[in-house]
């Protein structure tokens, strides 16, 4: 029981701290200003690490917050989120210590799903059809730029699952093939 809530407060710390770095740290390249989606990397990391029903669960989370803070329509993050974090956490099954190049694939396909699925019910549904426009200023300098974080955060949350949020019982269960 204690094991648990001190997994709920660490998780609830790492969406925190993700959501404070991510509305604070922008990356300007040349005529586009960029900001890494740190929830994201979060969501699918976690996804990849312990499933889809964790993951789900933190990506609810995650959009919750994001619908509070900046979103005028509440639960359109929240259902993204959850969404990505069921796709990363299929992905569970391939688990393996020393991959570092599927977590990868996974962050970036899950930020694409996530911004495509925004432009669709945001922008697409309103007759704002200007899909050229919205990739390539938009989705794609995003999603390059959460890859290139996402190096750097994956070996952070991947160590902090692994001494942290895991059981010595859940730890002697884990085998790497």
């Amino acid at each position: 029981m204690l094991h648990k809530i001190k997994s709920i407060v660490v998780i609830a710390l790492l969406i925190i701290v993700s959501f404070i770095l991510q509305n604070t740290i922008s990356v300007i390249t040349g005529d586009l200003m960029v900001t890494p989606n740190l929830l994201i990397i979060l969501v699918c990391v976690f996804g990849y690490l312990t499933g889809s029903n964790e993951a789900m669960v933190i990506g609810f989370f995650c959009g919750l917050l994001v619908d509070s803070f900046s979103s005028d329509i509440i639960g359109l993050n929240s259902l993204l989120y959850l969404y990505v974090g069921f796709f990363s956490g299929s992905f569970h099954r391939l688990f393996y210590k020393n991959m570092v190049m599927l977590p990868l694939a996974i962050v970036a396909a899950g930020d694409f799903i996530y911004n495509f699925g925004y432009y669709i019910i945001r922008f697409m549904l309103r007759n704002k059809l200007d899909v050229g426009f919205y990739l390539f200023k938009i989705i794609i300098p995003e999603l390059v730029i959460t890859v290139c974080i996402s190096l750097l955060v994956y070996r952070f949350i991947y160590k902090v699952y692994f001494a942290v949020l895991i059981s010595e019982e859940q730890r002697s269960k884990v085998r790497f093939d």
